[in-house]
């Protein structure tokens, strides 16, 4: 026998047979949510949960808890309080508070962040400090990632030889092939002179 979001079942106990309750859930929106159950609604981007307590006189109630989410406008989807995602290198969390007047404030924050290097179809993330080599398409740079206010970005801090294969090469490297205006030149050295970069190769 179910009565609302409360069923019954005639048992035996002792002498006598009764109805007894075996299970209790929670009415939200003429649905009948169980114990432990969570759900939301995107409308108003909350989340709710049945949960079940004790009341002052001994009855075992089913409450109806809720929690606002925060609203993800670049993924058009509502999150969880305290729950945290990525997005390309940034990993982000949605953090809900109640001012003293007891107005809830919703944010989206940045937990942490890096410089994204792309290689084919592949994202690599370097965290704040990080150095690498990166091959441009006339070019090989150095590059390390640095963070100010939340911003991060890919900061140049020299060029970088090339050989025939894409590899970058440290000034002073040598033994390496370079394909320099066209020509295919063997043996090179890696060499800075007048703050330019140049190829001195063999043949």
């Amino acid at each position: 026998m179910t009565q609302g979001c409360e069923k019954f079942q005639c048992q035996q106990r002792g002498y006598m047979a009764n109805f007894y309750l075996v299970e209790k859930g929670c009415l939200y929106k003429n649905e009948c949510h169980a114990v432990g159950d969570s759900w939301s609604d995107l409308d108003t981007c909350r989340y709710f949960y049945c949960s079940s307590q004790q009341s002052s006189v001994g009855v075992v109630e089913s409450i109806v808890k809720v929690q606002d989410g925060c609203w993800d406008n670049a993924n058009e989807k509502c999150r969880e309080h305290e729950s945290k995602w990525y997005e390309g290198c940034f990993e982000k969390q949605c953090v809900v508070t109640k001012t003293k007047k007891n107005v809830v404030m919703k944010k989206i924050v940045l937990v942490s962040g890096g410089c994204e290097q792309t290689i084919g179809y592949r994202k690599i993330c370097h965290a704040p400090g990080e150095i690498w080599s990166e091959n441009r398409e006339d070019m090989c740079v150095q590059l390390r990632c640095q963070v100010r206010k939340n911003v991060y970005t890919s900061k140049i801090l020299k060029p970088l030889c090339r050989d025939v294969n894409g590899q970058c090469h440290e000034v002073g490297d040598i033994g390496f092939d370079a394909m320099v205006y066209g020509k295919l030149l063997r043996d090179c050295k890696c060499k800075l002179r007048n703050k330019q970069l140049n190829y001195i190769c063999k043949g």
